[in-house]
């Protein structure tokens, strides 16, 4: 772990120019704000695993632009890795603009749903006033 918190602060500090790590490595426990590249050589099925990799960069005290590679070798058990990462990224994707899109109308719905409540009690009100 020592020998690990030396590579890292070599990394943050500049005095080591690049840093290797396995996305296992890469997606735990990690800040590495100095960075400016991150590239992924070995692609995963689940692309929150490669996702939580790429945000050890994009972290409080990040001050530089980030740019991201993902290497895919054509005609490759990789190649397919990628084509259903990104079916399984747009599935996610849609599954949480929906519900956020669903919890909008929801929320809005609640507040037609109060102010109508509200105005039929102010009905009610005005007809116990007029009977009077």
């Amino acid at each position: 772990m020592q020998k690990r918190n030396a590579y890292i602060d070599s990394f943050q500090n500049g005095d080591t120019p690049y840093m290797v790590l396995s996305l296992k490595t890469a997606g735990v426990g990690l800040n590495l704000t100095a960075a400016q590249n991150v590239i992924h050589f070995d692609r995963w099925w689940n692309p929150a695993v490669e996702n939580q990799a790429t945000d050890r960069v994009y972290r409080i005290g990040q001050t530089k632009n980030v740019t991201v590679y993902r290497f895919t070798s054509a005609n490759t058990v990789e190649e397919n890795i990628n084509k259903k990462m990104s079916i399984k990224q747009h599935l996610a994707d849609e599954i949480i603009n929906d519900i956020d899109s669903n919890m909008e109308s929801f929320h809005n719905a609640s507040r037609r749903l109060a102010i109508h409540a509200q105005y039929a009690q102010f009905i009610e009100r005005k007809r116990k006033f007029m009977q009077q």
